[in-house]
């Protein structure tokens, strides 16, 4: 998930998204049982003869989602939710390759646990196995030193690649944003910096990058404040003056401020009027957050940023939201080895998800997580191993591109970069060097000053702290471990034979390898941006069309079946996009009939256990519109008991229950990363969440496992035993049902103590910006309430409705509103 980069970064997030107004109320088309009632004269219909029964989710359809089309023949499967045994097996699966080895993961740390993984890695290419490593750039660019020395060490066996690695135009916008506007022109307009900008944008046209592009694109991805200011103060042109509000030294807090500020700033100026009024709203609340940080170059910024146009050229994506999805990741989580071994889950390569407590004071975070291993006969899962190369080709930036086009040499030394600035400044004054050559001076000036760390010597620093962590990893954790008085994980199974597929269930069971990635169905592999509700297949979101489908499927086998069906969802965040909203809206709205013997479970984090507060803030008001309609059915089935004494009312829509984790419980520091659901008979693992970010923005991957009726019923037995433990959880649906707004805006304050608390160790959120932070928390909930009401009373079907959002003839002006409106919502809250 998301890595937050303290409290300042969530109130930014609470601002940009701040811009969300009411939307009008229009007749809605209630499907609610009360309404029923009334169309039927006091008599309850059973039939549902208007009604589209639910469809199974057939074997056929699921080969259709899934990158394999043959089920996966496992001689071997197991859920691993131990964190030591997890690390175990992922290690053990290494040493034990031969040939190949392929690894995908969304954070790859360099910490203790993490670096025996590293060494692993070395020493199987120095043995000749072709190692290839894919991880998100955005996330680890800050330890480029650490993959260089794995690649040194490792030799040409060993190759690392970064996804999402900015593209050609976000390379071109690098090189213009970093270009002067005319000098002698305060204020410049963008159409005067464009034109003063123009000759030497021509004259760029066959360099790739300039000193300064890469020094701000090395600024922006690695979060140093001091590279971004040096390249929009002497790059850019803009008044150093008007940056002293910033501090010299690096500020991780301020510079990721700034990264999610270019990105509103961008859309200031995109050239859309729509987006314009939308962005500038969204500048206005940010500056409102953080506008010690912001002000200063604020009225600088008009006019800098390049005009990007809304077209959709050769990369099948537009200019526009190439930088809206600047931050989308790769969030799959893969050790493939020798075409019959995979291990895959929720666990990143870091000590959070392998170890069982910290070293130290090293990290916040020990997560309960759950990761699927497998073991095929030779080369069965050869279809996994070549929709991770598919990847590779999509993002192939290696780290002889990165080293190129965006170097961490002078990050890596700031103090030596500042030197280097201020040294050419006196040049260039003297007239010794053009104004024009000051970023190849600096560049060239920084590598001469006393204590630069050249790049041979970071990476024999990354080798010698390597070295360091193995050691602690071997002799203080797993000392620590054998003496640890408490242990919050399990060390074994749930019960025995829990954690492993039965000989049955490998007898009988389907196992296919879904993904949600970033390219056609077709085969193409240009990159293509977010997705459609209701198009979630055509999209390649392939997890949450298995997991709405899935939905509707319960239905249709606990009717036809006539027996109970469990869905749960057992999921570290849960802030749902519109898509899944929908489907569980159509489950208790009798589009799918009857669905009375489902029960619809959920299990997530508390505010006192995630590592996201953000998430559970705004999730509160989703669930609580959610359950209170849930709530309505059942006070309208109870009314319609009451004056049929001679019958029970039919229930035809599900069970609902909401359960969040106790802290006091897991311990301290120890929070929900799972990634599982249950649909019936069918079982996901992986990496998505059940939330914005994991269906609109991020790749995932995941294993769904139809008909393991030992594992299944076993799991169920183990979030049962969870459920029933009030010290273990809480069920949340009566709190819910009597809760007002002006409960929730009382929550509200209580919760932002609490992240002040946690988040603002400097004291930069006064009570005024704190005041402003809940307004903008009420509004964004208000626009999640509204939302959420609508889609729960939406009678249409999104998947009968053109995907492309320009075309849309045909349908009702409630649908065309509401096909919007859940778009808007997930393209809004997709930062969360």
């Amino acid at each position: 998930m998301t890595k937050v980069y303290g409290f300042a970064i969530g109130a930014v997030i609470f601002a940009i998204t701040a811009c969300v107004s009411q939307q009008k109320t229009v007749e809605r088309n209630v499907a609610g049982l009360s309404d029923i009632i009334k169309a039927n004269n006091a008599s309850y219909d059973t039939n549902f003869s208007d009604q589209s029964k639910a469809r199974r989710l057939t074997s056929e359809q699921i080969r259709a989602l899934a990158s394999n089309k043959e089920k996966l023949n496992l001689q071997d499967g197991r859920l691993i939710l131990d964190n030591d045994v997890s690390f175990e097996s992922k290690l053990n699966m290494i040493k034990r390759a031969k040939k190949e080895i392929r690894m995908v993961y969304f954070i790859y740390s360099d910490d203790d646990s993490s670096s025996l993984i590293s060494q692993a890695l070395i020493d199987k290419a120095k043995a000749g196995v072709d190692v290839t490593l894919l991880v998100d750039f955005i996330t680890n660019y800050g330890k480029l030193d650490h993959f260089k020395m794995m690649a040194v060490e490792g030799g040409s066996k060993l190759k690392v690649h970064f996804y999402n690695f900015p593209s050609k135009r976000v390379l071109e916008d690098a090189k213009y944003m970093t270009l002067p506007c005319p000098p002698d022109v305060p204020n410049p307009t963008a159409s005067q910096c464009r034109d003063f900008k123009a000759a030497p944008m021509k004259a760029l046209e066959s360099s790739e990058t300039t000193p300064f592009s890469k020094m701000f694109l090395a600024g922006l991805y690695g979060k140093n404040g001091t590279a971004l200011k040096v390249t929009m103060g002497y790059g850019a042109g803009i008044d150093p003056a008007k940056l002293k509000a910033m501090k010299n030294e690096t500020d991780d807090q301020e510079s990721a401020i700034i990264f999610d500020f270019f990105k509103v700033a961008r859309e200031a100026v995109s050239g859309d009027p729509a987006n314009q009024l939308l962005a500038k709203i969204k500048v206005s609340s940010a500056l409102a957050s953080e506008g010690a940080t912001l002000n200063p170059v604020l009225t600088e910024m008009t006019g800098r940023l390049p005009f990007l146009n809304a077209d959709a050229k050769a990369t099948g994506i537009s200019h526009a939201d190439e930088w809206d999805h600047l931050t989308d990741y790769v969030h799959h989580k893969l050790l493939a080895v020798d075409g019959t071994e995979f291990q895959l889950g929720g666990r990143n390569i870091e000590d959070s998800y392998h170890m069982k407590s910290r070293l130290g004071s090293k990290g916040k975070y020990i997560f309960m997580d759950t990761d699927f291993y497998g073991r095929t006969a030779a080369g069965g899962t050869k279809e996994i191993e070549a929709s991770f190369d598919k990847l590779i080709r999509m993002s192939p930036a290696d780290l002889t591109t990165v080293q190129r086009v965006i170097p961490n040499d002078l990050i890596s030394n700031p103090e030596q970069l500042m030197k280097a600035t201020g040294y050419c400044l006196q040049q260039a004054q003297a007239g010794k060097v053009p104004m024009n050559a000051l970023g190849q001076c600096i560049e060239g000036a920084a590598p001469t000053i006393e204590g630069f760390k050249n790049q041979a010597t970071r990476i024999a620093t990354s080798k010698s702290e390597m070295d360091q962590s193995r050691g602690r990893y071997n002799t203080d954790y797993l000392a620590a471990k054998k003496n640890a008085p408490r242990d919050h994980f399990r060390s074994g199974p749930y019960t025995d034979g829990v954690d492993q597929l039965s000989s049955s269930d490998l007898a009988n069971a389907e196992i296919y390898y879904l993904e949600n990635v970033a390219y056609a169905k077709n085969g193409d592999l240009k990159r293509r941006a977010g997705a459609r509700v209701g198009a979630e297949a055509k999209f390649n979101k392939n997890i949450h069309a298995a997991w709405y489908r899935g939905l509707e499927s319960a239905c249709s086998v606990s009717r036809e079946e006539k027996r109970e069906v469990r869905v749960v969802m057992h999921t570290a965040y849960l802030f749902m996009p519109s898509g899944m909203m929908h489907r569980l809206a159509k489950m208790m709205n009798g589009d799918y009939q009857d669905c009375s013997r489902v029960r619809i479970t959920f299990l997530t984090n508390s505010i006192e256990t995630t590592d996201l507060n953000v998430i559970n803030i705004f999730a509160r008001y989703q669930m609580n519109e959610l359950i209170k309609h849930h709530q309505g059915l059942t006070a309208a089935a109870d009314a319609l008991d009451q004056g049929n004494p001679y019958r029970k009312a039919a229930r035809f829509f599900p069970k609902l229950d909401f359960f969040e984790y106790n802290a006091s419980s897991v311990g301290t520091g120890i929070s929900l990363h799972t990634k599982i659901s249950i649909l019936g008979d069918d079982m996901i693992v992986g990496s998505a969440n059940a939330d914005v970010r994991s269906y609109y923005m991020d790749t995932n991957n995941a294993v769904l496992i139809r008909g393991a009726k030992d594992f299944n019923r076993d799991y169920l037995n183990y979030v049962d035993s969870i459920l029933t433990d009030s010290k273990k959880s809480k069920n949340l649906v009566g709190k819910y049902l009597d809760m007002k707004p002006e409960d929730i805006q009382a929550e509200n304050k209580v919760l932002l103590k609490y992240m002040l608390a946690r988040w603002d160790k400097k004291g930069k959120i006064n009570s005024e910006k704190q005041t402003q932070i809940l307004g903008h928390i009420d509004n964004i909930g208000a626009k999640i309430s509204n939302t959420t009401q609508r889609l729960l009373n939406f009678r249409g079907d999104f998947e009968q409705l053109k995907y492309q959002e320009n075309s849309q003839s045909g349908l009702s002006s409630l649908e065309r509103e509401l096909n919007s409106l859940a778009n808007s919502f997930d393209d809004l809250f997709k930062v969360l």
